[in-house]
C-alpha cells in the first residue's frame, strides 16, 4: 500500500511542477516578450521620431539582443510611470 501511495504523490508532484513550469514560461513569453516589447516599442518609436528600433512591431524574434533589451527596458519603465500616474490621480 504504500508503494501505491508513494506512486501517486510522486504523480501529483510532477504534475504540480510541469503546472509551475507551464506558468513560468506563459508569464515570460506573454508578459516580457510580447506586452513590454510592444509597450516599448511604441515608446521608442514615438520617442526617437519613428527611427528605432528598426524592425516591426511584431519583428521581436528579428531584433538584437541589445535592441530586445533596451527596448523591453523602456517598455516597463512606461508601464511602471502609467500606474504611478494613475495611482497618483485616483488618489
Amino acid at each position: 500500500m504504500d508503494g501505491v501511495l508513494e506512486q501517486a504523490v510522486k504523480f501529483a508532484l510532477r504534475g504540480l511542477y510541469l503546472l509551475l513550469r507551464l506558468a513560468v514560461w506563459l508569464v515570460l513569453e506573454l508578459g516580457i516578450e510580447i506586452i513590454l516589447w510592444q509597450v516599448g516599442w511604441c515608446a521608442c518609436r514615438t520617442l526617437t521620431l519613428n527611427r528605432y528600433p528598426g524592425v516591426p512591431i511584431t519583428g521581436q524574434n528579428q531584433a538584437s539582443r541589445l535592441s530586445l533589451f533596451l527596448v523591453c527596458s523602456i517598455g516597463f519603465v512606461a508601464l511602471v510611470a502609467i500606474g504611478i500616474g494613475l495611482a497618483l490621480q485616483s488618489g
